[in-house]
């Protein structure tokens, strides 16, 4: 209490000497003493004297000062401004991590959901599925019960028609009484025979009208039972046929679905085959080489044959070892039925499965393809054999040409020619001296195309049918005793530099011939070397590809060829029943029509009757035709009682039809019921296979939303600290204007800038407005409350001993009003934000009172959900979106964490405990707090783990907010310094102070 004292007198001097001085003004308390004021023109006379003395003192030397203050000024406060903006903008994007953070939590939670629900529904399926069959059994029984209700209502109907037919009778009858006892009267009245007659007449014609339209009615009435049943039959057999047809083609699908299975294995594995094969090759195993070393060594390098030839030694071995080759490279079939040739790779291009190519009229370019292709494939084989290659020429095409056209010209069908080729044309270029050849030999093979050869073929086409000749020719020559296999693969030695020409007759055999000449021989001059196709290690891919056609089950071809017929029948008999309840509905509907016309005729038939039967009692009179008369009326009332009789049994039929009717929609009703169970059992037992894929998709859902929430919590961390930082910077160059408005101050005489107490600086909406009185025991009593839509700010935890807590509130709409409160801290939304299970809330209060002396109290009437386990601590921060000069009425202001989402209330420049809680370490948080004390967010550790660190109200009380000062006793001995050394002001004060 001294201590305070003291102070304040000190603070009389200094702002009386400042007064007289104008070393600076500083606005304190209003409570100084009367004794201690000097008179007004004192005042103004010393203040005038003083400045007049210092004007005239005013240097070059400090005019220069002034201006580097200013200067310094002007610099502090564009650094001000910059830190601001930087308060601003790093509070936007930790306001948007948060944002991030909590969608991402949200959808953590929900994406948990998917996976529990999923789960759910694979436990329960089973019983899902008994359920159904349960309902369909119940369904069944419906419709059975249904369809007896159906057959006595039949009955019923029947039984009430009988009895409308006998009342009918009694209506004739009844009738006929009538019509004798309107005889008796028509004759009874003579004077108005002729008359009476005509209008008798009519009714008669009347009375036949009505019985043969009544006859007609009632036998359509017999005809519309049946034909109904019929219909309603009809539904029922059309529906069951549907259903069985839809039963076939599931069936049908699913061995289709197995077929397509098979289909792509088989087409995966031959694809991995001809990626092996390369452009195609003709392989030979090790037995086929030893055989054909052997078969080699029949000939001597001349081409003569050796002892061992004319015995043909290597020949039978070479024939033994090829023999089933060719088998083994063609008895291959594919699911869809398709053959398949190992080694042999079809051209890519599309246009080559063009089917436009006539064989008797191939193009130069696909001749000249073919040729290279044929040179290779024969020079693949020498190559594994270690022999010479083959080579292709304009000129070995060009008689390869003609001797084909020559076969063609001769018409030399070689099956028809005993197998037999046409010499003349094959040895003509030999003849030919011009040719100088030396060695001219043709192999010849027939077609093996898939396509018909007099057809047009593709590229593919011919390519095939030369791979397939060449392979047949070397594995299947036993009936040519090899020698096809002799001359491609040089096994003679009489082809071991021959240029050869390839070319197709128009029976579809393929000729190759091999023309070898001397060195200077045309047949050489333009030869191209045609490199062998690659040759590849195939095996592997071959016997995967074998296993695979050999695992395929070849039933289900016929299988699904059989479900198809059966789904055909199924469908035939869809149209059979289609169309005959079409046929039944249309002669329903005619005979519907027809008593509806019967109906209409029957009642214009009886306004006739009514109209002749009034005229012809019109015409009656007399006493003669009273008794004749009177036994009319009574045939009259007999057969009234008859007619009623008759409407009777008739309302018996239309009721007994109206239940039949009943009967039958309740059966169509089971019936359509009965297919929406078994409909709905098919669809949940589908559900339950898809099952697992549906927890698996959820699970991967959760993964990624999992990883977002940590992306985001890592980001929210960085832009919580880097928030931080930029308060610390503002405050910090907010001290440094200060200091330089001080300096300046001093320099040039003038006063601080002042903002009037009164009216201080608006506050963003859902700030916290916080202000101080002393009261008589030397404490403060602070009030808080907060306006607008957002929560209140709460107080800081850095109350000190001897002071009370701080008493916050919050409202929807108006301020809480402010009182002094002990010790107590509350805070209450409309919608405050609700927790889940496991996680803290933690309200601050006073950290210095005594156990008993501190409470922290939450409403909440609907909490907002939280991520479990998260923390939730509501603790006092700086508003910062104010310089530290302008929060003497702000100084502390507090986020609260439990925000209503229906209202969507954000804490205002505030930061999130959970975010900031992973910040820095505990070591580091100590040492934030112990450095700095100024109304900036500082990173503590304890429960409060992001606190507003704050100076004691008591501090807020005595700041200076012009300058943003923190303490006054810093403004006082700031004040001192710039006091011109002479005027005894220290001497004053300590006056003061005794």
């Amino acid at each position: 209490m001294k201590k305070h004292n003291n102070t304040n007198n000190l603070i009389k001097s200094l702002m009386i000497t400042g007064a007289v001085l104008g070393a600076g003004t500083f606005v304190g308390k209003e409570n100084v003493h009367a004794d201690n004021v000097k008179p007004a023109s004192q005042t103004t006379k010393a203040t005038a004297s003083s400045s007049s003395i210092n004007q005239k003192k005013v240097s070059l030397t400090k005019q220069t000062q002034i201006s580097s203050a200013k200067a310094a000024v002007s610099s502090a406060q564009t650094a001000v401004n910059n830190d601001t903006k930087n308060v601003d903008s790093t509070k936007a994007s930790y306001d948007a991590a948060q944002a991030s953070v909590k969608q991402a939590q949200a959808n953590v939670s929900s994406a948990s959901s998917a996976v529990d629900h999923a789960k759910q529904l694979s436990e329960n399926a089973q019983s899902v599925i008994n359920n159904d069959k349960q309902q369909v059994a119940q369904a069944s029984s419906a419709v059975n019960t249904a369809k007896q209700n159906v057959a006595s209502a039949s009955s019923a109907v029947t039984n009430a028609q009988n009895k409308a037919s006998q009342a009918q009778q009694s209506v004739n009858n009844a009738q006929k009484g009538v019509d004798q006892a309107q005889a008796n009267v028509s004759s009874a009245q003579a004077a108005n025979s002729s008359e009476i007659s005509a209008t008798q007449s009519q009714i008669s014609s009347i009375k036949s009208q009505q019985s043969s339209v009544t006859q007609d009615k009632n036998d359509a009435e017999g005809q519309q039972f049946g034909a109904q049943a019929n219909v309603d039959d009809d539904k029922g057999n059309l529906q069951n046929a549907q259903n069985s047809l839809d039963q076939e083609k599931d069936t049908l699908n699913g061995l289709k679905d197995k077929e397509d299975q098979q289909e792509k294995q088989a087409n995966d594995a031959l694809s991995q085959a001809q990626q092996a094969w390369g452009q195609g090759q003709i392989a030979l195993d090790s037995s086929v080489k030893s055989a054909w070393n052997q078969f080699h060594n029949d000939f001597d390098a001349s081409g003569l044959e050796t002892a061992n030839g004319q015995s043909e030694v290597g020949r039978t071995a070479f024939a033994n070892a090829t023999q089933g080759q060719l088998e083994d490279m063609n008895n291959h079939t594919m699911p869809n039925g398709q053959n398949v040739t190992l080694g042999y790779v079809p051209s890519a291009n599309a246009e080559d499965n063009v089917k436009n190519i006539d064989i008797n009229n191939i193009d130069a370019n696909t001749m000249n393809r073919l040729t290279d292709y044929a040179a290779g494939l024969i020079n693949q084989i020498r190559s594994e054999l270690n022999m010479p290659m083959v080579t292709v020429s304009n000129d070995s095409k060009r008689l390869a040409g003609e001797v084909v056209q020559g076969y063609d010209d001769d018409n030399w069908s070689i099956p028809d020619k005993g197998m037999q080729h046409d010499m003349g044309r094959v040895f003509a270029p030999l003849y030919d001296k011009s040719n100088d050849l030396s060695y001219v030999s043709e192999i010849c093979s027939s077609w093996n195309g898939s396509a018909n050869f007099d057809q047009k073929v593709s590229y593919n086409d011919l390519q095939y049918d030369v791979f397939e000749g060449i392979a047949s020719m070397l594995f299947n020559d036993q009936d040519s005793s090899e020698g096809h296999a002799e001359e491609i693969t040089d096994a003679n030695n009489k082809t071991n530099s021959a240029a050869i020409g390839i070319g197709f007759d128009k029976y579809g055999w393929m000729h190759i011939e091999f023309y070898q000449g001397d060195n200077n021989s045309p047949i050489h001059k333009d030869a191209q070397d045609v490199p062998a196709l690659p040759y590849n290690d195939a095996s592997s891919a071959d016997q995967n590809l074998i296993n695979t056609l050999n695992n395929v089950d070849t039933s289900l071809r016929g299988q699904i060829a059989a479900q198809q017929e059966t789904v055909n029948d199924a469908q035939a008999l869809v149209d059979q029943q289609q169309k005959a309840y079409d046929q039944d509905n249309a002669t329903l509907q005619a005979i519907n029509k027809r008593i509806s016309d019967d109906t209409a005729k029957l009642n214009d038939l009886n306004n006739q009757l009514t109209a002749a039967q009034n005229k012809l009692a019109d015409l009656q009179a007399g006493s003669q035709v009273t008794a004749a008369k009177q036994a009319l009326a009574d045939a009259q009332s007999k057969l009234n009682d008859a007619n009623n009789a008759l409407n009777s049994a008739n309302q018996g039929v239309a009721d007994a039809k109206a239940n039949l009717n009943n009967a039958n929609q309740a059966y169509q009703a089971a019936q359509a019921k009965l297919v929406e169970a078994q409909s709905k059992l098919a669809s949940d037992a589908q559900a339950t296979k898809n099952a697992p894929q549906a927890i698996a998709n959820a699970q991967k859902t959760l993964q990624q939303a999992q990883s977002t929430l940590n992306a985001a919590q890592a980001n929210l961390n960085k832009t919580a600290l880097a928030y931080s930082n930029a308060q610390k910077q503002l405050q910090a160059d907010q001290n440094k204007l200060t200091v330089a408005q001080e300096k300046l101050a001093k320099l040039t005489g003038q006063p601080m800038p002042v903002k009037p107490a009164d009216k201080p600086a608006a506050k963003p909406e859902g700030s916290s407005s916080v202000s101080g009185t002393p009261s008589g025991n030397g404490s403060t009593s602070t009030s808080g409350a907060t306006t607008g839509d957002k929560p209140a700010a709460k107080p800081s935890d850095d109350t000190k001993p001897g002071q009370t807590g701080t008493s916050s509130s919050t409202t929807a709409d108006k301020p809480a009003a402010n009182g002094s409160q002990s010790g107590s801290s509350s805070a209450s939304t409309d919608k405050p934000a609700a927790k889940p299970e496991g996680s803290t809330n933690t309200a601050s209060g006073s950290a210095s009172k005594p156990a008993g002396e501190q409470s922290s109290s939450a409403s909440a009437d609907k909490p907002a959900a939280k991520p479990e386990d998260s923390t939730n601590t509501a603790s006092g921060t700086a508003n910062p979106e104010k310089p530290a000069g302008e929060q003497s009425s702000s100084a502390n202001s507090a986020s609260s964490a439990a925000t209503s989402d229906s209202n969507k209330q954000t804490a205002n420049k505030t930061t999130s405990v959970k975010a900031v809680r992973h910040i820095v370490s505990s070591a580091r948080a100590k040492e934030e707090t112990t450095k700095e004390k100024s109304s900036v967010v500082s990173i503590a550790t304890s429960k409060h783990e992001f606190a507003n660190i704050s100076n004691e109200n008591s501090t807020s009380k005595n700041s200076l907010p012009q300058t943003g000062e923190q303490s006054i006793k810093g403004s006082i001995l700031a004040g001192i310094a710039s006091i011109l050394t002479g005027f005894g002001l220290l001497g004053v004060s300590k006056k003061k102070r005794n």
